[in-house]
């Protein structure tokens, strides 16, 4: 595969990724939350959610990543457990990729084949592929 056709992959990739996600810019927030255990033990815990300013059918925030509570036992389980994880996934949101892959497209007409830009842009670009830079 050539550099331009790499990059223009990467592009397609992040497009095709993009038309399925929700909707950007997301946020991360905190939720407490209390896991009862059997024996009547109450187990406290932060985690993370993300979401999205779309409004869902219940006239909420649409989740990207959330605590779920199960109604079969009420426990909890999803979300994001690393406040890092959770305002870098925020932040790399779809409207990042879409900037990206934009980039990546303007990167493949580049005229400057030896430009350090290019050369960015083909280690991200393998990268989104799913290879090494």
């Amino acid at each position: 595969m050539t550099p331009a056709q790499e990059l223009a992959a990467a592009a397609d990739k992040l497009a095709s990724l993009i038309a399925d996600a929700t909707d950007g810019p997301w946020s991360a927030e905190a939720s407490s939350c209390i896991n009862r255990l059997p024996g009547g033990i109450a187990e406290e815990f932060v985690a993370w959610d993300v979401s999205s300013p779309v409004i869902d059918d219940e006239g909420g925030r649409t989740a990207v990543a959330a605590v779920e509570r199960d109604p079969r036992d009420e426990s909890l389980w999803g979300g994001i457990w690393n406040p890092a994880d959770a305002a870098y996934i925020a932040a790399m949101n779809p409207l990042v990729g879409k900037a990206l892959a934009e980039w990546l497209r303007d990167m493949v007409s580049d005229t400057y084949l030896g430009s350090i830009s290019r050369g960015r842009a083909l280690a991200i670009a393998r990268l989104v592929n799913g290879g090494g830079s």
